[in-house]
């Protein structure tokens, strides 16, 4: 009769729906369970402030436990209120006439209550600081294809932490649970410049489309000129072709380059739609570059860097010098480096400009 004054079959039974909602956190598990051994403590001492002896309802309680025990009926109520554990500590509770018995003051209940309100605000500005941001989007190449399984890393710049994952087949993907902070969102595909984008976090939701773009070739040449040399003619043309196979003459530069334009023009990326589908640039012509006859015999050589396109024509276009030793050898390579030509990347089945960094070595002995 205690439980039903109090209303404690009321607040179990909400607690009950409460955890089966939220039955992964421990901690309603726990504080269910210290619930329900409060409730039986609080109707205990209900009892015994009505004047009944301690000694007198442990008596009791006990000749319960027994008869539940030789019964064994698994559907009777008692059976969880005469546990071993539990009956234990209650009939130790009775027992004790230290314990005050005393329901709490009207001014402790306030006083609790003021406390669990003050918590309940502390926790709640907690989480509000906390507010977690999502940085979501899109990743496609430069004709605005979806670029699967791209590799996207967050790093939070004050922690260093990193978050990683992986576009989906859409080109979609997502960064969930990001604390407020500084990121460097970095973005790598095969064959594609790594691209980075900064952005700050304060809770909010961020969503970007990122386009990446193809990665540039390196080219590196050799040029050396020995002091014995007494001959000025024009290098040899370049070696032909690889041979296709033992027994079987190369073929000659024409029909390379016939070639190579034929499986071009029947590219299966042109009929893929996914994005990211590179067909690398191919050289057709190459020219070498001379070591100038005015520098032979001075000790003047180095290295010229050269940064350039290839055009979706095949040409090599907007030649520009990076550094150079000295204005004849960044002549001399620049003259060679504009007569290459190259069977054009191709981008999903479509010719691209492709940026190329040339190096040249000029070593003089």
């Amino acid at each position: 009769l205690a439980h039903i004054a109090r209303g404690d079959w009321l607040v179990q039974m909400l607690a009950e729906v409460v955890r089966s909602a939220y039955w992964f956190n421990p901690i309603l598990w726990i504080a269910s369970s210290r619930m329900r051994q409060e409730s039986e403590h609080a109707c205990d001492d209900a009892v015994l402030s009505a004047g009944i002896e301690g000694s007198d309802y442990a008596a009791q309680l006990l000749d319960l436990a027994r008869a539940v025990k030789r019964q064994r009926h698994p559907w009777v109520p008692a059976q969880a209120i005469v546990r071993a554990s539990n009956l234990e500590r209650r009939v130790s509770a009775m027992l004790n006439a230290g314990i005050n018995r005393q329901p709490i003051t009207r001014k402790g209940r306030l006083s609790a209550a003021i406390a669990l309100t003050g918590v309940t605000l502390l926790v709640a500005g907690f989480g509000a600081a906390q507010t977690l941001s999502i940085v979501s989007g899109t990743i496609v190449d430069p004709l605005g294809k979806s670029l699967a399984n791209a590799t996207l890393t967050l790093t939070n710049v004050q922690t260093d932490a990193k978050h990683e994952v992986h576009s989906d087949q859409a080109g979609r993907f997502e960064f969930v649970g990001l604390p407020s902070g500084d990121y460097v969102l970095q973005a790598e595909f095969l064959g594609f410049a790594t691209m980075k984008d900064r952005m700050a976090l304060t809770g909010e939701n961020v969503r970007r489309t990122l386009t990446m773009q193809v990665g540039s070739i390196q080219e590196t040449i050799s040029i050396k000129f020995d002091a014995s040399e007494t001959s000025t003619a024009p290098p040899p043309p370049p070696p032909p072709p690889p041979p296709p196979g033992p027994g079987v003459s190369p073929p000659s530069w024409e029909e390379f380059r016939d070639r190579v334009r034929a499986k071009r023009a029947s590219d299966p990326c042109a009929q893929s739609s996914d994005g990211g589908c590179l067909m690398p640039p191919v050289k057709l012509k190459d020219v070498k570059a001379r070591f100038p006859d005015s520098l032979k015999g001075t000790k003047i050589d180095g290295v010229v860097l050269l940064r350039g396109a290839i055009g979706a024509d095949g040409y090599v276009h907007n030649l520009q010098i990076v550094s150079s030793p000295h204005p004849e050898l960044s002549a001399s390579a620049i003259e060679a480096v504009n007569q290459w030509q190259f069977a054009a990347t191709q981008l999903d089945g479509v010719p691209i400009e492709t940026s190329i960094n040339v190096t040249v070595n000029f070593s003089g002995r």
